[in-house]
């Protein structure tokens, strides 16, 4: 039996083609995505009120009205442009990073945790200290974001400001500086306790291992620290495969690992995630099943 006849890769082709562009793109531009529409939304005059009830968070519109939603869509939700680039930017840069090494349903749970998060700290944090104004932005999930990469790559090399070359770990700590600072200052308009709500998730989902999913790929990368056991892990769902006909192929054993690894990948990522020399072994892979 041939590679491209493989019941998994039938379906994984089957389910491509009916949903299109959307299912390959990572989690991260996902969500990039639905920012910007939102984005969109808000430009429109005759949905002013309603964006602003459902699309922002603050204490009175969670616990007097009882919007919880708007605890994560808040986090999507942005009415400024340069709010908007400077989030989906982090959220281009180190996203899909973070999707590789924790799968995209641990890092869709990242995103949302932080949101969750850091809406509640500034909902709270704004009605017992500050002048209870509602919110909105992706800052608060994007340092969860930004937190938990710099952990895994601390001396990547970001240009700050586009131009003054820092170390992630440097420009994580920048950020949290920035927003401690802003928060004993009163604020000046940003939600800075969302922020640090926001990183604080970050922290403890790195460091206490929170992954709700198994990861379908590298756990970490060489040289991660603050490894810790994870809880609240959920069993991952194993794929059932039927069984093997007989055959008397002679491929040997290594090659037809390698030729699973390599079909669950495009399983999991796509066959654009192949490199070339990936390619040239499934075909040859391939004639020597048929024969």
């Amino acid at each position: 039996m041939g590679v491209d006849r493989r019941d998994y890769m039938y379906e994984d082709r089957h389910q491509r083609a009916l949903s299109g562009w959307w299912t390959v793109l990572s989690v991260s531009h996902k969500l990039v995505v639905v920012n910007v529409v939102v984005f969109l939304l808000w430009q429109l005059p005759g949905l002013k009120t309603f964006m602003y009830d459902q699309f922002t968070v603050g204490w009175t519109g969670v616990f007097v009205h009882g919007r919880v939603w708007t605890l994560f869509t808040s986090a999507i939700s942005h009415y400024d442009l340069w709010h908007l680039l400077w989030n989906m930017l982090y959220l281009h840069w180190f996203g899909p990073d973070l999707e590789q090494v924790y799968g995209r349903r641990n890092f869709l749970a990242l995103y949302v945790l932080g949101a969750l998060v850091s809406s509640l700290t500034h909902a709270v944090w704004s009605h017992h200290y500050g002048a209870g104004v509602p919110a909105l932005g992706a800052s608060g999930a994007v340092m969860a974001v930004v937190v938990v990469a710099a952990m895994f790559f601390p001396h990547r090399t970001i240009y700050f400001m586009m131009f003054l070359p820092v170390p992630l770990w440097l420009l994580a700590c920048f950020k949290l500086v920035g927003d401690l600072a802003g928060l004993a200052g009163g604020g000046g308009g940003v939600a800075h306790a969302a922020h640090l709500g926001g990183a604080a998730l970050g922290l403890l989902f790195k460091v206490l291992d929170l992954r709700l999913f198994g990861s379908p790929g590298q756990l970490e990368p060489e040289g991660a620290r603050w490894r810790l056991p994870r809880i609240l892990r959920l069993p991952q769902r194993a794929a059932v495969a039927a069984p093997a006909p007989p055959t008397r192929s002679k491929v040997d054993e290594a090659t037809a690992q390698q030729v699973d690894l390599l079909l669950e990948k495009i399983s999991r990522e796509g066959m654009a995630s192949l490199t070339p020399d990936e390619l040239a072994f499934l075909q040859q892979a391939s004639q020597r099943y048929k024969r």
